[in-house]
């Protein structure tokens, strides 16, 4: 099968064409998720992951739209949305910590729930999909560091996103 058209006859047409797995799993890889993961609906309002909670799923979005939100000191700072083919909980779950944030459905959502044994073996041999996830992981962990600051906090998501990515171009070439 040749490269542009390793997706074609892919029996998991939800994980065909996102974002993160469009170009970095082949049906293989997809059909090792599916096999190992697990789908969840979510309606509006619903929760998936709630913060300080310690859990070992990460999730992928499938459809729909979850927002991001920290409890920092009884306000809430939405940390942005997320849309399909997103990941969610890779933090909590690859490290094996405490949630950083909660997770709510901000309308009718699917997600696949993959344990994170699971996850990281998939990553460990797909190292072009593992550096997608610690790509993202560090845009998101500087992102919300800034949101939690003062100075940041009543920045829109849009401004944080670009000024996250001036930043991260900045220490990259100044801090190699």
């Amino acid at each position: 099968m040749d490269a542009h058209n390793k997706h074609a006859q892919t029996p998991f047409p939800s994980l065909a064409g996102n974002y993160v797995f469009d170009d970095l799993l082949s049906v293989r890889e997809r059909q090792f998720l599916v096999e190992h993961g697990q789908v969840r609906s979510l309606n509006t309002g619903e929760t998936l992951c709630q913060q300080n909670a310690v859990e070992d799923s990460i999730y992928v979005l499938l459809r729909g739209e979850v927002e991001i939100v920290e409890d920092v000191e009884n306000k809430q700072i939405s940390l942005g949305k997320l849309h399909r083919g997103d990941i969610v909980g890779e933090i909590g779950a690859l490290f094996s910590v405490p949630r950083i944030a909660s997770v709510t459905a901000s309308k009718p959502s699917v997600v696949l729930a993959v344990p994170a044994k699971d996850f990281a073996e998939l990553l460990n041999k797909t190292p072009i999909l593992q550096g997608a996830v610690y790509q993202r992981l560090y845009e998101r962990s500087l992102k919300t560091a800034m949101q939690t600051m003062p100075i940041f906090s009543q920045q829109d998501n849009p401004a944080m996103t670009e000024l996250s990515r001036v930043l991260k171009c900045w220490g990259s070439k100044y801090l190699n």
